[in-house]
């Protein structure tokens, strides 16, 4: 079976080390005050519909991404869930 990840390492003459540190270099974090805070707000929307909330799309082109509106509503008691329309609108609107 092919490995992507090691063809790709062999064939930029990257270790897997240096990938790694790559990785850790050039991620984005967010200060962890304002992580808690939008948690919280999120915790809160989901349990009261205040607002949308957004979630990823499920299954193959997202067709069974209404199963899971569906049984959010039924459990929660609202309709304020929606699918992202890209699967990464709201996560990098956030971290904006």
């Amino acid at each position: 079976m092919l490995d992507g990840y090691k063809i790709f390492m062999q064939e930029f003459n990257i270790t897997e080390d240096r990938l790694i540190e790559f990785g850790i270099k050039e991620t984005v974090y967010v200060d962890q005050d304002i992580v808690r805070e939008e948690w919280k707000a999120l915790k809160s929307r989901v349990l009261d519909g205040s607002s949308k909330v957004f979630i990823r799309g499920y299954g193959r082109e997202a067709r069974g991404t209404d199963l899971y509106l569906t049984m959010y509503s039924n459990i929660f008691g609202h309709n304020q869930f929606f699918k992202d329309p890209t699967n990464n609108t709201s996560p990098a609107n956030m971290i904006k």
